[in-house]
């Protein structure tokens, strides 16, 4: 941070074409790194993990009008950007086991107005993601995983994150990786990237100049993450292995004392 302070350049972004779209020296350190720990294609970094739920649904042409299927057991960022595309967050129920939502509960759910579903890996867990999976294909549906509470969790030998077309991350204060605010979005996907990247960043600008012929949810804002953010966020990604272990010792203690308390679940 010292040093980014001292060279002067606290954010690497410009709003027109050249590498500085996509963001400064440590913006893209971060996003390699997100790549690297969780095995995807691509990475974008945000301002917040809100921020990059906004993203992915934009990224996925979502429409005003279109359902998305989600979960009422979460912090409500993830319904909120639904309405924030103009589209219809439709609630389905959670399962006991992981407090995911439940694959079958979602079945009940989809009508000719369903875009996608958005999942949400809450206090560690991943949902069944496989079942929700199975479902999104067969009916042509995206899947996104908001994975902000997750992060380096396995689900059936695979992380979560993993099995959607994209997923985000939180680095805001209380998660397990931290940089004060900020988000990741990870994908496998070369098209949603890209719009990713447009959406993140003023989009509009630059539609021309990269010769993009498909402009649909490409008006952008600025969600953009500054270099002091990400330097931070960086070395906190270095060491999740570390975090996530400490984490799961304190959850076992607390289960541990609450297990003969039966009013406790």
């Amino acid at each position: 941070v010292t040093a980014i302070l001292n060279k002067g350049e606290i954010s690497g972004f410009v709003a027109s074409k050249g590498d500085h779209f996509f963001g400064g020296k440590w913006v893209k350190k971060l996003e390699k790194e997100f790549k690297k720990r969780f095995n995807s294609k691509y990475a974008v970094a945000f301002n917040s993990a809100t921020s990059g739920i906004y993203a992915m649904l934009m990224a996925c042409n979502i429409e005003p009008g279109d359902e998305v299927i989600t979960s009422p057991y979460t912090m409500h960022a993830t319904a909120s950007s639904i309405l924030q595309c103009n589209a219809i967050p439709i609630f389905a129920d959670i399962e006991e086991d992981t407090f995911g939502i439940d694959p079958q509960e979602v079945k009940k759910k989809i009508n000719n107005r369903t875009k996608g579903i958005l999942a949400v890996n809450i206090f560690g867990h991943g949902c069944k993601l496989d079942q929700l999976k199975k479902i999104a294909k067969k009916n042509k549906l995206f899947l996104l995983e908001d994975n902000s509470q997750a992060p380096g969790a396995v689900y059936k030998n695979k992380l979560t994150g993993g099995y959607g077309d994209a997923a985000v991350y939180s680095l805001n204060r209380h998660k397990t990786i931290q940089c004060g605010e900020g988000g990741v979005v990870t994908t496998n996907n070369k098209k949603i990237y890209q719009k990713l990247c447009l959406v993140r960043n003023h989009g509009e600008a630059v539609v021309a100049s990269y010769n993009i012929k498909d402009i649909v949810n490409t008006i952008g804002q600025n969600l953009r993450l500054t270099e002091i953010q990400a330097a931070i966020g960086y070395y906190q990604v270095k060491k999740l292995k570390k975090l996530n272990i400490n984490r799961i010792k304190k959850a076992n203690f607390i289960s541990n004392e609450f297990k003969n308390i039966n009013a406790i679940t």
